[in-house]
């Protein structure tokens, strides 16, 4: 877990990048690797990063307010990230 704003930003940019070029390549697979074009695919990632990132770094904050606002065993960290991770996909 980022401890400071800049490892925070890291951590951000690499989940972005992973969790776009899953689905990037997931949504290429649906349609067919033959209607595509690398100019297209790059493009297709870069538009899709920026939004993701945006989205990411607007609910973030919000919702490791909400998951540190419930009570539980906060000493393990297990349980803050799960109560991170269920935070944030409801508000996405």
């Amino acid at each position: 877990m980022p401890s400071n704003k800049k490892e925070g930003i890291i951590f951000g940019l690499f989940m972005c990048t992973g969790m776009v070029l899953i689905m990037s390549v997931y949504n290429i697979a649906l349609q067919g690797f033959s209607s595509f074009t690398v100019g297209s695919v790059g493009i297709l990632f870069a538009i899709t990063f920026i939004v993701a990132f945006i989205a990411e770094s607007l609910v973030e904050p919000k919702a490791r307010k909400l998951a540190l606002s419930f009570p539980y065993d906060k000493s393990k960290q297990i349980n803050v990230i799960v109560a991170l991770a269920l935070c944030m996909v409801p508000q996405r």
